[in-house]
């Protein structure tokens, strides 16, 4: 648990010098979910969803810990949320191919 602590630390103090990367949160995040820290690692990445909405891992574990935390209904609603607005950034760029 000390190395967890540890590498918690670097990254706040990386997200601290560069709170618009999504890098550090996301490395944070991934220690408390190893951590079974779900609450925490929710509002880390859905930093990272604000941040970079296509973060694809982000909303992954978004979906994941919904599904550890049981709340299956929000974990559907994640899923169905980032299938739509894939397709339509598909449905959009192959649009633009034909006109």
């Amino acid at each position: 648990k000390d190395a967890y602590a540890k590498a918690i630390r670097c990254f706040n103090k990386a997200i601290a010098e560069e709170p618009n990367e999504t890098l550090g949160y996301e490395c944070k995040a991934s220690i408390l979910l190893s951590l079974k820290m779900y609450d925490e690692a929710l509002e880390l990445y859905n930093k990272v969803v604000g941040l970079d909405e296509d973060n694809d891992l982000a909303y992954y574990c978004l979906g994941l810990i919904s599904g550890l935390k049981q709340e299956y209904e929000k974990g559907n609603n994640l899923l169905q949320q980032q299938q739509n607005r894939r397709y339509t950034e598909k449905a959009s760029s192959l649009y633009e191919l034909i006109v």
